[in-house]
């Protein structure tokens, strides 16, 4: 693959939440910080279109 290709990928974007401590002015607080990984199945390369026209409105 390089850069500018055209890919179909099939899988599924899973997300995991990482709770962690925070010190603010020497006190301590709790947040969450989400993490998102893409799983993929397939991945397809696609053929590239030769030009990609706009016609505006009209057509």
């Amino acid at each position: 693959m390089r850069r500018g290709d055209y890919l179909e990928i099939e899988g599924e974007l899973r997300s995991q939440d990482q709770p962690r401590t925070v010190v603010v002015a020497g006190e301590s607080h709790s947040v969450s910080k989400t993490n998102y990984a893409v799983h993929a199945i397939r991945i397809q390369k696609l053929d590239r279109p030769e030009a990609l026209v706009d016609f505006g409105e009209g057509g």
